[in-house]
């Protein structure tokens, strides 16, 4: 049987008693049928969970819990926690910097890039961005069901809407790693540009941001700024013009594979 995962936002727990931060076991989550994200019905409706059932929960914080069903009534639900399963598991240390597209394609960046392990997201407004409004209701469900789903336990963080020159001008001093898709002719093979890094950023804790421009690429004055700044690196993603969202595919497997994988 599918094992069902819900994320629970941490303040909206309900705990009826103690907290999940210290002795958690046999402590109760209420989930009420009121509550916008819905579990009630997913649970109940979806799902067709009942009394006794085994349901998996994870608040983004405490890491994640094995509870059981112990109550349904009208308009809530009552979960026990049994046992707590893991900690709470920071997936990586990569930010995703990327211009604002239609909802579909926006929809699959916030899958995705979650289930690749991207720890922020940034939402920027381009030159070429082809939307200027940023859903963030939606990506952020997104999210949420895509952790539900790869069995992250640790929810992506979504920074606040930015134009790309202002946030370009915020980065020129800092120290993180920027890796910029590029799909100009300065591009360069991704392992080789990989092999040629500092030793300093070859470990978890350093921080990369990730930069994906919109369908119709950045500008070149775009692309003067990004080479103005210190720590960027432009890696090519193949002889192909990609879409904005394979791109993002693409290049988070090539940055997770080398960075993270071992």
């Amino acid at each position: 049987m599918k094992k069902i995962r819900i994320f629970i936002e941490p303040n909206k727990m309900n705990l009826l008693s103690g907290n999940l931060t210290t002795e958690f076991l046999h402590q109760q989550v209420k989930i009420s049928k009121d509550d916008s994200a819905n579990e009630f019905n997913y649970l109940l409706n979806v799902m067709r969970q009942k009394i006794g059932d085994k349901i998996f929960i994870f608040d983004g914080v405490n890491g994640e819990f094995k509870t059981e069903i112990i109550e349904i009534e009208k308009k809530y639900l009552t979960l026990k926690i049994i046992e707590k399963i893991s900690e709470l598991n920071i997936s990586s240390n990569i930010t995703l910097a990327f211009s604002l597209l239609k909802n579909n394609r926006i929809d699959e960046i916030a899958t995705k890039a979650t289930e690749l392990g991207v720890s922020a997201f940034q939402p920027l407004i381009t030159r070429h961005s082809v939307v200027d409004k940023f859903n963030e209701n939606r990506f952020r469900l997104n999210i949420k069901e895509a952790c539900e789903q790869c069995e992250r336990n640790d929810l992506a963080q979504i920074n606040p809407l930015k134009k790309l020159d202002d946030f370009l001008i915020q980065l020129e001093n800092s120290e993180a790693l920027l890796i910029l898709a590029d799909e100009s002719n300065r591009r360069k093979k991704a392992s080789k540009v990989f092999l040629e890094l500092d030793k300093k950023y070859l470990t978890k804790n350093s921080q990369i941001i990730v930069f994906i421009g919109p369908e119709g690429g950045f500008c070149e004055s775009e692309f003067k700024k990004f080479y103005a700044l210190k720590n960027l690196i432009s890696i090519g993603l193949g002889p192909r013009i990609l879409r904005a969202d394979t791109a993002v595919i693409s290049t988070l497997a090539l940055v997770q594979d080398f960075f993270y994988n071992d």
